[in-house]
């Protein structure tokens, strides 16, 4: 009897653990300091459940209650980022592939990395953390000729692209004064032969708190200086679908949409060193201007990084 006790307690501590996280989760709309536990919502519904299910099982309704308040609060986000329109189309004959990648400063096999991302075929290679290696000599000057210029200490980010980069440039400058505003980001014009011209940027925002609230608010605020209906911004995002943040900054850069869902890919491995069987956080992002549809978006192999490189396929409507 003393140990069914126990185990009933330790049944309904979880279930009340757990709809606490979800509870505490929903509350990140408000308390950003919260938000964070949005971060793991599928893993939050998966624990909630198995409680549910446990909970039916043993014939225990005091436990199940809280574990089906967990299990609403967390399917919520989900819906949103599994239900939420992107634009479709075909592939078709003005199509671009793009790939990016958060390389890793430490990166455990810089050749095999480029080897890897390259044999995805994209026409333009976004890259993040590039400054201790000599990422644009690992790829061939012969398919990817074309390369962004970012002299600036921290700057970490490297454009790569197979057709002309017409002009690049680290920040973007306000109009009228001229001097470099929003987050750190490097973009460039790309002029493909016969197609129309079009941006791409990439950027590598910090992790979730006051600094990348900041970064997104410069960002929302300065991206307009691009081409926003044929641009392509994409990078290293730190936020995950499920998160307030992440559905804040879809909004604030409207009318780009974010093509990736749910794409999990990070941590590929711990460091720069042992392989993790999957990843379990969705962090790499690609949004696209009104002009642009959605072919594919798919992952490719684990590099020496520990994130995995993302491919995305657009189809331009101006073909």
């Amino acid at each position: 009897m003393t140990e069914h006790r126990g185990s009933l307690r330790i049944g309904h501590g979880v279930a009340w653990l757990v709809a606490a996280a979800a509870v505490a989760a929903t509350t990140g709309r408000w308390i950003p300091a919260f938000d964070v536990l949005n971060s793991i919502a599928p893993v939050t519904f998966v624990a909630a459940a198995a409680t549910v299910a446990a909970a039916l099982w043993r014939r225990r309704p005091g436990m199940a209650g809280p574990a089906l308040v967990a299990l609403a609060l967390c399917a919520i986000p989900i819906l949103y980022e599994t239900t939420r329109s992107i634009p479709t189309a075909p592939a078709g004959p003005a199509g671009v592939t793009i790939v990016t990648h958060n390389v890793r400063f430490d990166n455990a096999d810089p050749s095999a990395t480029a080897t890897i991302v390259a044999a995805g075929n994209p026409d333009v290679i976004l890259l993040q953390e590039t400054d201790r290696h000599d990422w644009g000599a690992q790829f061939s000057e012969v398919r990817y000729p074309y390369r962004s210029a970012c002299r600036e200490a921290g700057c970490s980010l490297l454009i790569l692209s197979r057709w002309p980069i017409i002009a690049s440039r680290y920040r973007i400058r306000d109009p009228a004064s001229g001097e470099q505003v929003g987050p750190r980001l490097v973009w460039a014009t790309i002029a493909p032969p016969g197609l129309p011209r079009f941006d791409v940027a990439t950027l590598h925002l910090d992790w979730p708190g006051p600094a990348q609230r900041r970064q997104r608010d410069d960002l929302a605020q300065s991206i307009g200086g691009l081409d926003l209906a044929r641009l392509v911004l994409a990078g290293d995002f730190n936020l995950t679908p499920w998160s307030w943040a992440m559905r804040r900054s879809d909004a604030d850069l409207a009318p780009l949409t974010r093509v990736t869902r749910a794409t999990w890919s990070y941590p590929a491995r711990i460091g720069s060193g042992t392989p993790l069987p999957l990843p379990l956080l969705p962090i790499d992002q690609l949004l696209a201007g009104p002009e642009w549809t959605l072919v594919g978006v798919d992952r490719l192999a684990r590099t020496g990084s520990d994130h995995y490189p993302v491919r995305v396929r657009l189809v331009s409507r101006s073909r």
